[in-house]
């Protein structure tokens, strides 16, 4: 995706195909130099280019936008995967999502381990470096989401 943030109204310029005739060799260089860069490096996306497309993706993709409204990322944080997968169903109903609602526990765990490291921990699967925003806690019982630093740092 390519944001276009430049406006050309009221911008004509009548006597443009004298000033490119006049500029040709250098403006040929260039696109040959460009060349042989892309050919040496390869073509890397500008980063105003790379977040634009994310943003996009973003918008386009449900589980995206479930996993940015609860969870946030957390250095030494984690979530229990039987917790995630719980606020997912909240999530569904609450939003109206309703590709969520056949989700299996199977299916979900598959995409968020796409997404997130996962470890076995004597007391469950948990997804790493990850916690539920605060303002997720009350949509499940008292003391159900298991969200804490990891073991290994308390």
């Amino acid at each position: 995706m390519l944001p276009f943030t430049v406006s050309f109204k009221d911008r004509t310029d009548l006597d443009l195909k004298e000033k490119l005739l006049l500029e040709a060799e250098g403006i040929l260089a260039w696109a040959i130099e460009g060349c042989l860069a892309w050919q040496r490096q390869g073509l890397k996306a500008p980063a105003i280019v790379a977040d634009a497309t994310e943003e996009y993706r973003g918008s386009c993709d449900p589980f995206r936008t479930f996993t940015n409204m609860v969870f946030v990322e957390d250095r030494g944080g984690k979530v229990k995967a039987s917790d995630a997968y719980r606020l997912l169903m909240v999530y569904g109903l609450e939003t109206g999502t309703r590709q969520f609602e056949h989700m299996t526990e199977t299916a979900f765990g598959l995409k968020m381990s796409s997404r997130y490291a996962k470890r076995r921990f004597a007391s469950g699967m948990f997804y790493l470096d990850l916690s539920v925003r605060e303002s997720w806690f009350s949509h499940l019982d008292k003391g159900a989401v298991s969200t804490q630093k990891s073991e290994e740092t308390q």
